[in-house]
């Protein structure tokens, strides 16, 4: 999800329950928002239920503040017509296009939705507008507060005045759901399928080829999986911006990267149990719709352990299987 600039370098800030939220529109816009909350939930959480309330309740805190739109809708596909600058990248990326829910993670993305219209309160992240993926980090994110994670992602909120919400006193006329979805798909893939549209920043900083420094072309081998050679460590959360460009298109993909050509090409020989440790890892697994990034630490330095390869073998090489 990509954020809006704000002023003034904050350090952590303590967490404030949002006020509970009652959906005050008429039953057809009540539906059509659950929709909404319901795409975004999935498209940016996966089925993991803990991260689809944060995401449900970041949407219900911008619909509170008046620098968003006054709908679910409208904060959910916000700039989704513009070829950078969607708020959530699902909206504008093809994801909408080239992969849908399962009916039963629908049906649970939904019944999260509405208990989020009914008033129920996720309070894990607080008032936060802004969140990013952990193993990245955009250039608004040391400019807003940071409030906490949950799981993948970091929350953020503005300071002072600037974070301070309207009274629920109108809604405005939802979008039809479908109706948004035929006009992103119309529109097509324009950008890599990154999970966050934080990263939007990210890609309009991309070389022509579509690397970063410090990466050259990953070339895909018989296997399923990506092979990169990836260089400059200072440079190292790139590495996941290039991976996820390689994986444009795919439900399920691995990329690893190495620091050398010699290393790239001797691995992409060996099967997957045989091949060294990466000095990165990016996992796309098909089944939760979730997107993963891991760094050899021992080698790179990252700012969370959690962004960190496993240290037993037989951990990592569940992470490094072939998928398809």
């Amino acid at each position: 999800m990509a954020a809006l600039a704000a002023e003034g370098v904050l350090a952590k800030a303590s967490l404030i329950d949002a006020k509970p939220f009652h959906y005050g529109g008429s039953v057809s816009n009540r539906v059509r928002a659950a929709d909404c909350l319901a795409a975004a939930a999935w498209y940016e959480a996966g089925n993991d239920p803990v991260g689809q309330r944060a995401v449900i309740q970041t949407v219900i805190n911008r619909v509170n503040h008046p620098a968003f739109p006054n709908t679910v809708c409208g904060v959910v596909f916000q700039g989704s017509e513009l070829s950078t600058g969607c708020q959530f990248t699902f909206t504008c990326d093809g994801s909408l296009a080239r992969r849908q829910p399962p009916k039963s993670s629908w049906k649970k993305a939904l019944a999260l939705s509405e208990d989020a219209l009914n008033g129920f309160v996720d309070t894990s992240i607080g008032t936060a507008t802004h969140y990013h993926a952990s193993y990245v980090n955009p250039w608004w994110s040391s400019k807003l507060e940071r409030l906490t994670s949950v799981g993948p992602h970091i929350f953020y909120r503005w300071a002072g005045a600037r974070g301070s919400f309207r009274k629920q006193a109108f809604f405005g006329t939802e979008a039809e759901y479908r109706e948004l979805v035929r006009k992103s798909t119309e529109r097509g893939a324009i950008g890599p399928g990154l999970e966050d549209g934080e990263i939007d920043q990210d890609l309009a900083n991309l070389h022509g080829d579509g690397l970063v420094p410090g990466t050259r072309t990953p070339t895909v081998p018989v296997s399923n999986a990506i092979f990169m050679q990836v260089g400059d460590a200072s440079a190292s959360g790139r590495w996941a911006i290039s991976a996820m460009k390689a994986c444009e298109g795919r439900r399920a993909c691995q990329v690893l990267g190495y620091g050398d050509g010699g290393k790239v090409q001797a691995n992409q020989q060996r099967s997957a149990s045989e091949r060294d440790r990466p000095l990165f890892l990016f996992v796309r697994d098909a089944a939760s719709s979730m997107n993963i990034a891991l760094w050899d630490c021992e080698r790179t330095s990252r700012p969370q352990q959690s962004q960190c390869l496993p240290t037993d073998r037989g951990a990592l090489l569940n992470l490094m299987r072939e998928r398809s």
